[in-house]
């Protein structure tokens, strides 16, 4: 198992960290994040941005695991 990978939480196999891309307007990438679920979408700056989501593939059965990072 190498230092940044974890066990899946469904068949136990080696997960390894991925990148899940947003492809927004003119095929512009975005890094996910997330926001407080009552954020109120400002004109100027969008939603109050709490953390960015990160991802990890198992090997094994192809399962993604989403998880927070706070800021």
């Amino acid at each position: 198992m190498t230092e940044n990978s974890t066990k899946c939480i469904e068949c136990g196999g080696e997960t390894h960290p991925i990148k899940i891309i947003d492809r927004g307007q003119k095929n512009i990438h975005y890094d996910l994040i997330y926001a407080a679920e009552d954020s109120k979408r400002s004109i100027f700056s969008g939603h109050k941005k709490e953390g960015t989501v990160r991802a990890d593939l198992c090997g094994s059965c192809a399962r993604i695991t989403l998880r927070g990072e706070v800021k």
